[in-house]
């Protein structure tokens, strides 16, 4: 769910491209602005999780939105636990983000704006400075 007065202010539409539904979240950060989690609402998935690609998008999502190689890392071992993903989608997830890393020809995997993927990348160095900080 989205706030129209958020919407009309980030643009007004969808960037065509992979990381799309993660680029809202970091443009409302950017923009100032708080994202809440609900927690009690349930769903279904119409179709199975990374099926018409195999997870290799949510790689190559992390790549044009600027993500922290360290932070990208994490995410791809986390998902290894993940049942729906497993080892085989973390690794398809490695490799579409090290394709998108050395460039597509696929306009689909673009990167989002400069200014953007600076933010993306400052945020994520911010919480890996402060999760190592608290393992110390």
């Amino acid at each position: 769910m989205i706030r129209c007065s958020f919407w009309d202010e980030a643009g007004g539409e969808y960037p065509v491209k992979a990381g799309w539904e993660t680029w809202l979240l970091y443009k409302a950060a950017k923009m100032g602005l708080e994202a809440k989690l609900v927690d009690d609402l349930t769903f279904r998935h119409m179709r199975e999780r990374g099926a018409a690609h195999q997870f290799v998008y949510w790689g190559a999502a992390m790549s044009t939105l600027g993500y922290h190689p360290l932070y990208a890392i994490g995410r791809i071992g986390k998902n290894v636990t993940v049942p729906a993903v497993a080892f085989k989608g973390a690794i398809n997830m490695f490799r579409g983000y090290l394709q998108a890393e050395l460039g597509s020809s696929d306009p689909f995997i673009t990167p989002f704006e400069k200014p953007f993927r600076e933010f993306v990348h400052t945020q994520q160095s911010e919480r890996i400075v402060t999760v190592v900080s608290s393992l110390l």
